[in-house]
């Protein structure tokens, strides 16, 4: 059982450590975002499936008139829009 919880305690670790490495110094990210380490772990996933490059956030936050995301990457050069679109994420580069 020790083993188990030490494994978890350092997967979770190391997980935090990816997320905080993802995220520049002095960036903006949206106060409102639960879990906020996987959400932005899981939109760089989605921006980089899409085939775009996406090194370190600059800000991310949800659109205000829509269902999805605004993230700028590598300090602000690329800006994206992730949104759901009829239950299918798209990115696009902005």
């Amino acid at each position: 059982m020790k083993n188990y919880i030490a494994a978890i305690t350092i997967i979770a670790a190391s997980n935090q450590a990816i997320a905080a490495t993802l995220i520049e110094p002095g960036a903006q990210i949206d106060k409102g975002f639960t879990k906020t380490e996987q959400v932005l772990k899981e939109l760089v996933g989605l921006v980089r499936a899409n085939g775009y490059r996406c090194d370190s956030i600059t800000f991310a936050r949800r659109m205000a008139m829509k269902s999805g995301f605004v993230m700028a990457c590598n300090n602000a050069r690329y800006k994206y829009e992730i949104e759901d679109r009829g239950g299918n994420w798209q990115v696009t580069l902005d």
